[in-house]
């Protein structure tokens, strides 16, 4: 298969898992994988916050992305269409198409979400490039702010709502595994 930048969603999760899963993460469990991926968010984080290298922090964000590509494939899990379902070129939780989440954000409403995607499917994003406008345009700053802020700034909001999501993906991932006490 040849890559590009420009290839979808899909595609990197399909290639990362053909690069890494045979030789690196055939043997390590959905716990591995999400231990791993966090231990690679907070490297990430060290650059931003302790050594102020937002160049440096990029890098990792990159890792987090493959990392988090090698869990949902150990999940079974479509990056693509499972981001699309929480995140319909909406905030998941205030519903609008530029965050505005100031207070304390609302409960997510799946069915909602579900709607929403549905009734959107024509906009979804084609490739990398197009998720990540989508999401710059979704967060555009602090608390639905209409400046993006720069550099270290920008990352550190980046950082601050994957940390987010890592925390819902560790809930989801601990549930998972009371309610089948054969998981991995």
């Amino acid at each position: 298969m040849s890559y590009s930048k420009e290839m979808p969603l899909s595609d990197w999760q399909k290639m990362f898992m053909e690069i890494y899963f045979p030789t690196r993460n055939y043997g390590r469990s959905r716990f591995e994988l999400f231990t791993h991926m966090v231990k690679v968010f907070g490297a990430g984080s060290h650059f931003l916050f302790r050594r102020h290298d937002p160049a440096g922090t990029q890098r990792y964000l990159a890792k987090v992305f493959a990392w988090y590509c090698a869990l949902a494939t150990r999940l079974g899990v479509d990056v693509e269409k499972a981001l699309w379902e929480k995140y319909p070129r909406v905030c998941p939780r205030c519903l609008a198409t530029v965050c505005e989440c100031g207070r304390a954000p609302d409960p997510i409403q799946v069915e909602r979400l579900q709607s929403i995607a549905l009734e959107r499917s024509s906009q979804r994003p084609v490739n990398l490039r197009d998720w990540q406008i989508m999401f710059a345009n979704l967060y555009k700053g602090p608390f639905g702010g209409s400046e993006i802020p720069q550099d270290r700034d920008r990352v550190a909001l980046v950082f601050a709502r994957i940390a987010e999501e890592l925390g819902e993906v560790g809930e989801a991932i601990l549930i998972d595994a009371s309610i089948d006490a054969n998981a991995e």
